[in-house]
């Protein structure tokens, strides 16, 4: 048998009472009987039940409207117990529990809904400009705060990196080595720290021993108190 076809019904998932005749096999007036000789008992369970007149479905014969009811998975599914438990009644249940799955899987695949106008539109255009000025905005301070940790950082226990030394000194980086501090400080047991830094992400610390050692003529600074302005 093929899917039964699953409408929405005021923002619920339904089944139209016709389709669920066709499938057991007998007529809708008397489905409609048995829907509201029971009804009471379905509404109590799983809420008001919505009739409706409609017009006959495509391709049915006769062309008068008629009372139809739109009924949830559950009360659906109630309905069936109070049928006795025939092979077509038991199959009518089955492609019922699949219809609703199928429903609810395209619902839930369902992509965002597009602006529906001009207002729509231009509500979502500035929410997705401020959100993305947002991030830019966090982007731009945590890179302060970053090089402000790194300034910091690089103050501290006499330790300095190669930028640093070069701009206390005004000379460029490049008439340091790295390798050769490294090797030094390896060989005189001093750690490298490594901190933050906004071009490089990481950079190296050594020791003012290391650099006496491998640079005698170049100046030190000799803060070591971390002093950070606010």
């Amino acid at each position: 048998m093929a899917i039964l076809d699953i409408t929405t019904q005021n923002g619920a998932l339904v089944v139209d009472s016709r389709l669920i005749a066709e499938e057991l096999g007998i007529e809708h007036r008397a489905l409609i009987q048995n829907i509201k000789k029971h009804q009471s008992v379905i509404e109590q369970g799983f809420g008001v039940i919505t009739f409706a007149v409609s017009k006959p479905l495509e391709g049915s014969r006769g062309g008068r409207p008629e009372n139809i009811a739109y009924l949830t998975e559950d009360q659906a599914t109630l309905l069936m117990t109070f049928s006795r438990n025939t092979e077509q009644v038991i199959n009518c249940k089955v492609n019922l529990v699949k219809a609703f799955a199928v429903a609810k899987d395209k619902l839930s695949q369902k992509p965002a809904s597009l602006p529906q106008n001009y207002k729509e539109a231009l509500k979502a255009l500035i929410a997705e400009i401020e959100a993305k000025e947002l991030l830019e905005a966090e982007k731009a301070l945590l890179e302060a705060e970053n090089h402000q940790l790194s300034e910091a950082l690089d103050e501290l226990f006499d330790y300095s990196s190669i930028v640093r030394i070069a701009k206390f000194n005004k000379i460029h980086e490049s008439k340091f080595d790295w390798r050769s501090l490294k090797a030094l400080s390896l060989k005189m047991g001093k750690e490298i720290k490594k901190v933050p830094d906004a071009r490089y992400e990481t950079k190296n610390l050594y020791s003012h021993d290391v650099w006496r050692v491998a640079y005698p003529d170049v100046r030190l600074p000799e803060t070591t108190t971390l002093v950070i302005s606010r």
